[in-house]
């Protein structure tokens, strides 16, 4: 009995080590640069951008034994007419084992777009299919 819960107890550690982040990989599937930003819980603001055909993790390191992350809010730049529309989207991110694209589970892969019928003035974000 106390050999089974020691094995219980070590492997905790191991586990919440196998997967140290929280991760959502974006893809821009436009033909422009797309501007976003992000910020997790109460902290700045963070400015990046996703050249067009790249793709990007959006990861958040667990705290030692951790694995719950602050509330990431996630905006797109969607007018790409020239003028500034900051929009909100939903971006639910999964356990990894390490920060990049190919060790995240396909269910937390989004794809950036042109939003239909806006003659490629504007974008949207989409769970990948």
């Amino acid at each position: 009995m106390l050999l089974g819960l020691g094995l219980a107890l070590e492997t905790k550690p191991a586990e919440a080590q196998a997967a140290p982040y929280g991760c959502g990989c974006l893809h821009n599937n436009t033909q422009h640069t797309v501007k976003f930003r992000y910020k997790w819980g109460e902290t700045e603001w963070k400015n990046d951008y996703l050249r067009s055909g790249n793709q990007q993790t959006l990861c958040w390191r667990y705290a030692e034994g951790s694995t719950t992350s602050p509330t990431l809010v996630f905006q797109i730049d969607v007018d790409l007419g020239g003028g500034t529309a900051w929009t909100t989207f939903n971006l639910p991110r999964v356990q990894s084992r390490s920060n990049t694209c190919e060790a995240v589970s396909r269910q937390y892969h989004y794809d950036i777009s042109y939003r239909p019928n806006t003659n490629r003035q504007f974008l949207q974000m989409t769970h990948r299919q």
